[in-house]
């Protein structure tokens, strides 16, 4: 498609086009990489011991992620699901769609850095998968943030192809909202994840009707949290009438508000959500990001590989301990 359009040039070279195919072997896995990215990336390789440190160090941020994070809240997921979901709680059901959401991303992410850390020890700079989208301003800044490949792969092979064809506007929003319900399939080819898909194009073409209103610009990251949470109902449920049940959990329908399974979830993991709430966001980078340009830098310098080193102790003794840290099971 990319020769088709006049992107690139066809490669003659074997070696870099079967290294790409090497690299990107699952396409229904991602990264999605186009092959221009990647022969950009190949043209500005350079391999050095700084390279190769600091892609170390975001393969083991990337580990932390899933071994401390991801495994922590996939523990509490499942606790959650395990209940009868008439039996479920009004706080229990938030607590458990809140750990799935968070478990997603911190095992989605956490292997990005993992592979993109990888790369990077080879001399390979590829672009970061997530860009912190939790807790976004608004549901499209979400959007272009969760697994940004991905997303950038749908819009330019398919949602500018078609919306190119058509000049009617209200077309062209149809067909936005399809393509987000394809890339929602995509994720699980189920028909619940394909509702998860049409319902985030739809929240993002009504976001983009009434982004003027006051209510929409000073409650951008409430109303953003709690829509992606009620839509991820539907990625994280087996069926649909799983997902309209489990909503109705949410909603107090089962005449629980809380119960002793709740007050067990909220003791137990409590410090758990927070710091996974807290880590999901750009705040710790920024404040990393300040230090390295105050006279405290070598602070950064000095520490930084310490912490590292901890973390992956950490990560080791914990995999060692369990027997293994297996891929969930979330898609």
């Amino acid at each position: 498609m990319e020769i088709y359009r006049g992107e690139v040039r066809a490669d003659m070279n074997i070696i870099r086009f079967s290294l790409y195919l090497i690299m990107f072997p699952r396409l229904i896995f991602g990264p999605l990489m186009s092959y221009s990215g990647f022969a950009a990336a190949l043209r500005r390789r350079r391999m050095n011991i700084m390279e190769i440190g600091r892609g170390l160090s975001l393969f083991v941020k990337g580990l932390g992620k899933k071994v401390i994070a991801a495994d922590s809240l996939y523990a509490l997921y499942r606790a959650v699901v395990s209940t009868n979901t008439g039996n479920l709680s009004l706080v229990s059901a938030w607590i458990g769609v809140i750990s799935y959401v968070l478990c997603l991303y911190f095992t989605m992410s956490g292997f990005s850095d993992m592979s993109t850390g990888l790369c990077r020890c080879f001399g390979f700079r590829f672009p970061s998968g997530f860009n912190y989208p939790m807790f976004s301003g608004k549901i499209r800044f979400f959007a272009a943030k969760w697994q940004v490949q991905a997303v950038h792969w749908f819009r330019r092979n398919i949602t500018r192809p078609l919306t190119a064809l058509v000049d009617n506007p209200r077309l062209n929003k149809v067909i936005f909202i399809l393509v987000w319900a394809i890339g929602g399939f995509w994720y699980r080819f189920s028909v619940s994840s394909m509702i998860f898909g049409f319902l985030m194009g739809t929240a993002i073409i009504i976001e983009n009707r009434f982004r003027n209103l006051k209510f929409m610009k000073s409650n951008g990251i409430l109303y953003t949290s709690f829509a992606v949470i009620l839509m991820s109902v539907f990625l994280m449920s087996d069926g649909i009438s799983d997902s309209f049940r489990y909503l109705w959990a949410m909603a107090g329908g089962n005449g629980i508000i809380a119960d002793s399974l709740a007050a067990y979830f909220a003791r137990y993991y409590i410090v758990v959500l927070l710091a996974s709430v807290y880590a999901s966001t750009d705040l710790f980078k920024n404040m990393v990001v300040r230090a390295e340009k105050s006279r405290f830098r070598w602070a950064v310098y000095i520490f930084s590989p310490a912490v590292s080193l901890l973390l992956l102790m950490v990560c080791t003794a914990l995999m060692s301990y369990s027997g293994s840290s297996g891929l969930l099971l979330l898609l």
